[in-house]
């Protein structure tokens, strides 16, 4: 989650890991220092090339684990 990004509070960001938790569900949260809305999107004003970087290596990594 990219830690200034208005439209995800803190407060948003603990009522998803909440609800996650008591779901059930397995999941994996990784905040992004510095990052704004839509930082992985490169012709975006608040693109981060490093977290973009980060986060598609891990995203990309997900996907090869989860969709054998």
């Amino acid at each position: 989650m990219a830690d200034a990004d208005p439209s995800c509070s803190p407060e948003s960001q603990a009522q998803l890991v909440t609800a996650l938790s008591q779901a059930g569900v397995g999941y994996q949260l990784e905040l992004y220092p510095g990052a704004g809305h839509g930082f992985t999107v490169p012709d975006n004003p608040s693109y981060d090339q490093a977290a973009a970087d980060r986060h598609w290596t891990r995203l990309t990594a997900l996907f090869a684990e989860t969709l054998r």
